[in-house]
């Protein structure tokens, strides 16, 4: 058994940039340092019989002691409580709408995570190597979309790429000088063992995260695992330098473009940039029965001719006018979740800075119960403007006429006709 060490503490903290020291000066060959972790991992729990019981890739479960919430008491000015993290009864994760306290404490994270990364890049460009980090190990702190990631100074980041969504996670990382996509599969006894087709899953990958590299290109690309296990299928070898070639033609062709864009397009949810291309995502690109639809629409935009944007209703609260140059509006989700928004609803500001925009002629489109949350007499508070309304058994009393049913999961509200 493992347990990470608090690298935050006085003396790990010492420690470990003298161990960072050793080790560049003892290996000097080694010319890129890549950090895998920096100092928090993803939160994951097992049960009794050591099999994983809850996993959240972007949770910031893990990332408590003592020591750390001492530090945020004094400089937030207040006591840090349980329920910050145990949401409700519920694990804080992305699916839950955050509270102000969660929020200050991703924060906080953020500015000291930071602060000691850029240390240890310091030192390993000090010694002249180039530092990069791998995305998905660890979210807590090292938010790649947040303004805080610039300040660490890291020359690149690669993360593994399991569809567009993945892919464009990635690539879309401002920055940093290169970004690397490890594509699948890996090099394992799960896939490489006799009677397995690793060549029908590298097809299914590359295939699938294509259509993202001609909107946006990672700079590299590559694999991993046991090279001794993938020797032993020739067939994956040829069909791995095939791929790399065709991956070097549209490199050739799309880097240092921008690929052409029919509209601009807002994501809009609780997290905004904290969650690009990261929404409904539990942990990498695994698949999802109940929201595999929700993660689709995600997945659509990542190979999409659109200028895509992810904005949060806090962006909207504090200037509106940051809907002025987008030209469609995304909610995505189940109601009452981080993605539809919950009870910010409940805020005027928010309902009609939106509805304005769709008065002016922006298009609103809602996947599942976009704005999905019972207050004053409705649960899509935007239903006015939809055209539609959700029954959740409270106008059981009126009458309805339109009883015609129409297939698919898609509301939009056509903003050239009055409802």
């Amino acid at each position: 058994h493992q347990i990470t060490f608090d690298v935050r503490q006085p003396k790990t903290h010492k420690f470990t940039m003298e161990r960072l020291r050793k080790y560049i000066a003892e290996h000097p060959y080694v010319n890129v340092i890549r950090y895998t972790t920096f100092f928090h991992q993803f939160t994951l729990v097992f049960d009794k019989l050591k099999r994983e019981k809850y996993v959240d890739w972007y949770g910031y479960s893990a990332s408590v002691s003592p020591y750390i919430l001492e530090q945020f008491e004094k400089e937030v000015g207040y006591k840090f409580r349980p329920e910050f993290i145990i949401d409700q009864g519920y694990y804080n994760n992305q699916y839950r709408v955050p509270s102000k306290e969660f929020k200050d404490f991703m924060a906080f994270q953020r500015r000291e995570v930071a602060k000691l990364a850029k240390e240890m890049v310091d030192i390993t460009h000090e010694l002249g190597k180039e530092a990069m980090m791998f995305l998905g190990d660890h979210w807590i702190g090292t938010e790649p979309y947040m303004p805080e990631f610039a300040s660490i100074g890291l020359d690149a980041v690669v993360g593994s790429v399991g569809n567009g969504s993945t892919l464009r996670l990635i690539s879309d990382i401002p920055g940093v000088k290169y970004t690397e996509g490890r594509f699948l599969p890996y090099f394992f006894p799960d896939t490489f063992h006799e009677g397995g087709d690793p060549v029908k899953e590298a097809k299914e990958n590359w295939v699938t995260a294509r259509r993202a590299i001609l909107r946006k290109p990672v700079d590299r690309i590559g694999y991993g695992g046991y090279l001794k296990l993938a020797l032993e299928f020739p067939e994956f070898i040829d069909y791995v330098e095939s791929v790399c070639n065709e991956f070097r033609e549209l490199y050739e062709n799309a880097r240092g473009t921008t690929a052409y864009c029919i509209k601009t397009v807002a994501v809009l949810n609780s997290w905004g940039k904290a969650r690009s291309w990261g929404c409904h995502m539990v942990h990498h690109a695994l698949y999802q029965k109940q929201n595999y639809s929700y993660a689709g629409i995600i997945e659509a935009l990542s190979g999409a001719p659109f200028d895509v944007r992810f904005i949060s209703f806090d962006d909207i609260k504090a200037d509106p006018s940051v809907l002025n140059d987008v030209d469609v509006l995304v909610n995505v989700g189940d109601g009452d979740t981080a993605h539809t928004g919950g009870a910010v609803w409940e805020e005027p500001a928010v309902s009609a800075a939106i509805r304005g925009f769709i008065r002016r002629g922006g298009g609103f489109i809602g996947v599942g119960e976009p704005s999905g949350h019972q207050y004053q007499g409705h649960y899509l508070q935007l239903a006015s403007a939809l055209g539609v309304e959700k029954e959740t058994g409270m106008t059981l009393n009126y009458d309805k006429y339109n009883w015609e049913e129409h297939p698919g999961h898609f509301i939009l509200a056509d903003t050239t006709k009055p409802v």
